[in-house]
């Protein structure tokens, strides 16, 4: 077998990382890409509607004419749910580019950065075999359901054979577990990232197999929010100091630039934001920096406590998402840990250390921090390499935060009809999850039912409708009869999750050989037709 076509991918807010596992050493590393370095810059720059250029080269583009055909932070979109309707449209694609005759989506701009990490790579030697890299990409511990299903479109929109996806914290612990003997360990993993941050409990028994305690996290806390809290406060002393500027920048325009639709704003906000990071990186290692602009012509001083105190609400914000992982009923005691694994380049920031060090006075001396870019990756192609050759085990099991039910009715207490969600899996179930339930039929005269799956966080039985998440469109996903039945006739569903969290509904009727099986159905994804609209813009298109 070709190692190099069973790819583990860091889909990255910020940057994206492709790492493959050595057959002579069985030791997981990060392939450089074209550029020859490690990680490639999430960014898409849309040039002429037909190139797609994707990396470095992109990001020199935020400040540049175009700005507004430059993409960043789309991974962010594929978990915002309150910007895509039913069939899977994307709301915000008026504020993005046209790409070979369509608008791009962010499964879209996430299949461009996919294709080019992998097939833009002659480092990973793929020929001309016409056979498809084999890949298990990350996601955040907090990705929904949906989510999960729209990365795995952008997987399939890039040409890439889905294997399977991991959460970036187990990916970040079996990235540290291989090779080393993690036995009766507990350790915490603390990835904070360019877009997201995710706090896990893994605890590894005593024949070196993690289990997942407790995750929590947020998708819109990351380093993204640092460059723009730090970007708006330099913006504000340089504007201080110019007097006048050709714009004017609020707090909003910094969170939202693409709302402006103005590029002049958006060639300043981009400004200010590389600025910052750029300020952010050099704070690492210095106690001060002068923040020059303009050639010269504006010099603004910035300490390290100036930057700490720009983002401490940032810095907080990760606290209470740590504090509630270990109030949690699944957790055990901080003074348990035995080690603290810190992820994610918005990690190497010294105040994280000192703030968890001063929350948790017991972790000092067991905080890590020896591979925060690269172990996400790393985690993902040991995952990757155990599913294609189907030996061995994901060395850490998982389980799922999301109860799935079907839609059912019954009689009311006032006679009328009462509906709600019976669960079929219920939250915490180990992953991979799998379960049957029998239901029955409502009415007289049916010829098909509508198996409509919801989603909620609640570990009873059965639930109300106003208290989940409709995940499965019932339009296409019908159990249809040979001939019409009676009420009461029963039938059988069965539901299952893979490692991934990717959902798989069966039914079956229990009187005739009636039965359907779908997987992608999913409300906010793209349908049948926008999948196949998506591999065409991807494929005809030119990805640089």
């Amino acid at each position: 077998m070709n190692n190099k076509k069973v790819l583990g991918i860091d889909l990255g807010t910020t940057n994206s990382a492709v790492a493959v596992v050595d057959e002579a050493s069985g030791k997981a590393h990060v392939v450089n890409n074209k550029e020859a370095v490690p990680t490639t810059p999430s960014i898409v720059y849309i040039k002429d509607g037909r190139t797609a250029i994707v990396g470095a080269n992109a990001e020199n583009q935020l400040g540049g004419r175009e700005a507004q055909n430059v993409i960043a932070g789309s991974k962010r979109h594929l978990a915002d749910d309150a910007q895509w309707t039913d069939d899977g449209k994307f709301m915000g694609a008026e504020n993005y580019p046209v790409f070979n005759g369509e608008k791009v989506t962010p499964i879209t701009a996430a299949a461009l950065i996919l294709r080019k990490v992998v097939m833009d790579n002659p480092n990973l030697a793929l020929g001309n075999s016409g056979e498809k890299p084999r890949v298990v990409v990350t996601v955040p511990a907090r990705f929904s359901p949906i989510a999960k299903a729209r990365t795995q479109q952008a997987v399939l929109a890039a040409g890439l054979d889905l294997l399977g996806m991991i959460e970036e914290p187990v990916a970040a612990a079996l990235a540290y577990h291989n090779g080393s003997e993690y036995k009766n360990r507990t350790i915490f993993v603390f990835d904070w990232g360019g877009g997201t941050f995710d706090a896990t409990i893994v605890k590894f028994d005593d024949n070196g197999v993690g289990s997942v305690l407790v995750k929590k996290g947020d998708a819109w806390l990351g380093g993204n929010d640092i460059d723009n809290s730090l970007g708006f406060y330099l913006w504000r002393r340089y504007a201080e100091q110019k007097k006048n500027t050709a714009v004017t920048l609020s707090e909003d325009s910094f969170r939202n630039p693409e709302k402006a639709r103005n590029n002049d704003v958006l060639r300043m906000v981009n400004k200010f934001r590389r600025i910052a990071r750029e300020a952010k990186h050099a704070l690492t290692t210095l106690g001060s920096y002068d923040v020059v602009i303009d050639d010269g012509d504006v010099v603004l001083p910035l300490t390290r406590t100036e930057f700490e105190s720009c983002i401490a609400r940032h810095v907080e914000g990760t606290l209470e998402i740590v504090r509630s992982v270990f109030s949690d009923d699944r957790a055990i005691a901080p003074e348990k840990i035995d080690e603290v694994i810190l992820v994610g380049g918005s990690s190497i920031m010294p105040c994280v250390t000192m703030a968890l060090e001063k929350a948790y006075p017991v972790w000092r001396n067991k905080i890590l921090l020896s591979d925060p870019h690269e172990a996400v990756a790393k985690g993902a192609a040991i995952c990757a390499n155990i599913m294609a050759n189907g030996g061995g085990e994901i060395k850490v099991r998982n389980y799922t935060e999301i109860a799935y039910g079907v839609k059912c009715v019954r009689r009311g207490a006032n006679g009328g009809d009462e509906y709600y969600v019976s669960n079929v899996i219920a939250a915490g179930a180990t992953l991979p999850a799998c379960a049957t339930d029998r239901f029955s039929t409502y009415n007289d005269n049916q010829r098909d039912v509508a198996i409509q799956i919801f989603a909620n966080e609640s570990k009873a039985s059965s639930v109300s409708i106003e208290e989940s998440k409709e995940i499965v469109n019932p339009r296409s996903n019908r159990l249809s009869f040979e001939r019409e039945v009676r009420a009461d006739t029963p039938i059988e569903i069965t539901l299952s999750l893979d490692e991934s969290g990717l959902l798989d509904v069966r039914g079956k009727s229990l009187v005739d050989s009636g039965e359907c099986h779908f997987q992608l159905h999913v409300t906010g994804t793209l349908d049948e037709k926008g999948m196949d609209s998506a591999k065409k813009q991807i494929a005809a298109g030119v990805v640089q």
